[in-house]
């Protein structure tokens, strides 16, 4: 029997090649790989790796539908956000069950998703959108306070930054058009890249839930707590637990929240996370992704059989059982590193004492010494993660925290380490 030929979309900043490569061999898949990295996923994927520029969209369309000409392909994935339109206009083009290309885009523009929120009667902060060419010390007075400002369509906190009064939100506002004008930056959002977007800024106690969707209904698979509260002026997030220990009421208003949040989007197959916060009672969506969770965080996740959520995600769009998709009995939960402060990371001290905490699944170094590093709002990576499983959230997060005390990063130019 013929092995099911896929396409995975892979970014040249995804974290999540080995973790999907990985899933698709164990499933006996015809891998194939569209990068626009080509000189390091060669070694991975030989003679099967397409050269794609994700941002020349029927370029890439035309040397997809040639490659399902040869290899007839079953699914095109996306694996991070900059791959999720592309995969929903070759699925499209080529015929294959797909959320619709508009649903998709819908995820990609922040400002479109609030007003498509706003208009389906959802939660959801309020905005406004303004040029980023605009002045902003024309604008401050007319801004409601606090406010968040972030670009339409950048991720992981990149670019995002809390303003409590005129004075803040004009520096926020130039910190913004100092990042959207970079080129490389400008090239990947588009029109996207021409706008900032501020939001109320809502108070309150953040999740971040995982799930798939099948014709339009949502599969919980995880629902995180995100214990440290995330207050600004930045917004990195450190520490993600499962399961949540929020009231089971108040897990269940998000699920609701958030399977109606996709089906206003349009989106209805495929993997969603999402990002909500309470505020006042209240589930306040702030995000919907039609892609899974980002960076290593996936391999805390483990599903009956050893599952690993890549296999889960590429089973449901082959169409096959997803009956086995529960999670396995342990709690879990992942330390994001960031990056404190800018410079050239010289070195983390202390994985070794981090990998023999009890629960410790692996901890990682994900940026070489030498990586010329921006902190936040500037710089979307994280330095590294650590994954625990224990038998209890509260012991995830104990083992987390004794994990953050373990490391020293080091980082030349301020000669600065992580702070307290």
């Amino acid at each position: 029997m013929t092995a099911p030929a896929v396409l995975l979309l892979i970014p040249a900043s995804s974290y999540r090649t080995h973790d999907f490569l990985e899933a698709a061999h164990a499933l006996d898949l015809e891998v194939h790989v569209g990068t626009d990295q080509p000189q390091v996923l060669a070694e991975l994927v030989p003679e099967r790796t397409l050269v794609l520029d994700f941002g020349e969209t029927e370029i890439s369309l035309t040397a997809i539908s040639e490659l399902h000409s040869r290899h007839p392909l079953r699914v095109v994935l996306g694996v991070d956000d900059e791959s999720v339109e592309l995969a929903a206009q070759a699925n499209q083009r080529l015929r294959i069950p797909h959320n619709s290309p508009t649903s998709v885009s819908l995820t990609r523009d922040k400002f479109r998703m609030r007003q498509c929120l706003a208009k389906a009667g959802l939660a959801s902060p309020g905005f406004q959108r303004f040029s980023v060419a605009s002045d902003p010390e024309t604008l401050r007075a007319s801004i409601r306070y606090p406010c968040v400002l972030k670009p339409t369509f950048l991720a992981a906190s990149q670019g995002v930054l809390r303003a409590n009064a005129p004075d803040e939100f004009s520096t926020a506002f130039r910190t913004l058009q100092e990042i959207l004008a970079d080129p490389e930056l400008r090239k990947r959002g588009g029109e996207r890249a021409k706008w900032v977007l501020v939001e109320d800024y809502l108070p309150g106690r953040e999740v971040s839930l995982e799930g798939v969707l099948t014709d339009g209904r949502l599969q919980t698979l995880a629902l995180f707590d995100k214990p440290d509260p995330l207050t600004g002026p930045t917004f990195a997030e450190m520490l993600y637990v499962a399961p949540s220990r929020l009231p089971e009421a108040v897990q269940q208003r998000i699920r609701k929240e958030v399977e109606q949040t996709a089906q206003a989007l349009g989106l209805t197959t495929g993997p969603v996370h999402a990002e909500a916060r309470i505020h006042q009672g209240k589930v306040w969506m702030l995000e919907c992704a039609a892609r899974t969770i980002g960076g290593l965080c996936s391999r805390m996740l483990a599903f009956s059989g050893g599952m690993s959520l890549e296999t889960l995600i590429l089973r449901h769009a082959l169409g096959r059982d997803m009956q086995t998709a529960q999670t396995t009995s342990h709690a879990c939960g992942a330390l994001m590193l960031p990056i404190p402060t800018d410079g050239t990371l010289h070195n983390i001290v202390g994985w070794d004492a981090v990998r023999e905490i009890s629960g410790v699944l692996e901890a990682v170094q994900s940026l070489p010494n030498g990586t010329t590093v921006r902190a936040l709002p500037h710089d979307a990576r994280y330095l590294g993660f650590v994954l625990v499983r224990e038998k209890t959230p509260a012991a995830v997060e104990a083992a987390l925290r004794k994990a953050w005390t373990q490391l020293q990063i080091e980082i030349d130019k301020l000669g600065a380490s992580k702070s307290e």
